[in-house]
């Protein structure tokens, strides 16, 4: 005897009897599918049951026929995920097609360890300014990087399944703090011409001025003189350097600096001056002597 199920025939032998009642075992199975995430949570993802069933997120319960192999399969970032089983007659198996996913999160800090607000982004997944928020992606390996100073910084982090990965882009910064002064350490301010470091320049010292960490030159000119420096900055660094540019001590004199050694040449001048008038005024008393 021939009994057709789920496309296949089921053949069960006998030998005719009086009163024979048959009965043809067909052995199957109730099979339900869901998709989840690394996390192991449901979600609504294009689900199918190859060559049975399809739906979204879920699936079932189906009836299929047993002692069979069987796929299903969830589509999600553009690609497939399969899970095979074998149909085990008589029971309800529930199938979970996992999804290997992952999330990660960005933030961008500068050399103080404080987040900042530069363009930061996952390379190929998500962008933002000073971070990016967590965000799904599928396990695997990424890059993050963020943009400063004209220049970019990056960090490689790995995502596991089921797990936050969290990366760090820190920019090296650190603090410049530029005091100027004259041969007796008092401040040039009101008299500095420029200072320029790492390509910026100002016609004041500058105070707090944030640079990549790294060695610079410093140069000022103060009262028509010039004086230079160097300087090594490490991240998070706060340090103070002091610029004395020589020959620039003096008095001041409504609002102008006379150097000393103007002083001294004004003092010399004066006194030359002065003794010219007196060996004028001896040669003129020789005369009249006369």
């Amino acid at each position: 005897m021939k009994v057709k199920a789920f496309g296949t025939e089921l053949t069960s032998n006998f030998t005719a009897t009086d009163g024979l009642n048959i009965v043809v075992v067909v052995p199957t199975t109730k099979v339900r599918v869901r998709a989840v995430d690394g996390f192991g949570l449901p979600r609504s993802w294009p689900v199918e049951l190859i060559g049975v069933a399809k739906g979204n997120g879920t699936i079932g319960p189906v009836e299929v026929l047993g002692n069979g192999t069987y796929t299903a399969r969830v589509l999600a970032f553009g690609r497939w995920f399969n899970s095979t089983f074998f149909a085990v007659p008589g029971k309800v198996q529930n199938v979970s097609v996992v999804v290997p996913t992952a999330l990660l999160t960005v933030r961008a800090v500068d050399g103080f360890g404080r987040q900042r607000d530069w363009p930061v982004e996952v390379v190929g997944v998500a962008s933002g300014r000073g971070g990016v928020e967590p965000v799904e992606v599928l396990a695997g390996r990424y890059v993050a990087r963020a943009s400063a100073f004209g220049r970019e910084f990056a960090v490689e982090l790995a995502a596991e399944p089921g797990k936050v990965a969290e990366a760090v882009v820190q920019v090296p910064t650190a603090v410049l703090n530029i005091v100027v002064l004259d041969d007796d350490k008092k401040p040039l301010d009101r008299y500095v011409e420029y200072v320029a470091v790492g390509g910026n320049s100002s016609s004041k010292p500058p105070r707090e001025l944030e640079l990549l960490a790294g060695r610079y030159t410093i140069r000022a000119r103060a009262l028509g003189k010039e004086t230079s420096s160097e300087v090594e900055l490490g991240p998070g660094e706060v340090k103070t350097v002091e610029l004395i540019i020589p020959g620039t001590a003096g008095f001041d004199v409504g609002g102008t600096r006379v150097t000393y050694s103007t002083a001294a040449a004004l003092v010399a001048v004066a006194l030359a001056a002065v003794a010219g008038v007196v060996a004028l005024a001896l040669r003129r008393r020789r005369r009249q002597a006369k």
